[in-house]
């Protein structure tokens, strides 16, 4: 069987868990969650190499470029978006206004 690299973000933060739980549930998937410690705490250069599959709170990514920067390095074979529809720009009258998710996600592209 083929190694996967998946990436799963959620919003809110309580999410996390009951993600993780249904994975494994549902799926025998181990995802691990990425918290700003465990990143910190990383051998490798982006934090995300080590992880085959990972968790990672939607806000805590597009609110950090550098952690942006480490997602978009690791090589993701697919990326999963718990409510991706907060991930929408706005329009205000012939102006679009881009959303640090919104942002986020074209760098994940």
């Amino acid at each position: 069987m083929a190694t996967w690299r998946v990436a799963s973000s959620s919003h809110p933060a309580v999410l996390l868990n009951n993600g993780k739980m249904s994975l494994d549930q549902k799926f025998n998937l181990q995802f691990d969650i990425l918290t700003e410690r465990r990143l910190q705490a990383a051998r490798l250069a982006t934090g995300f190499q080590e992880h085959s599959l990972c968790i990672c709170r939607l806000d805590k990514l597009s609110r950090n470029e550098d952690i942006q920067d480490k997602v978009v390095a690791a090589d993701w074979d697919l990326v999963v978006v718990d409510e991706a529809h907060k991930m929408s720009a706005t329009y205000f009258g012939s102006e679009i206004k881009y959303t640090k998710r919104f942002k986020l996600g074209r760098k994940t592209l």
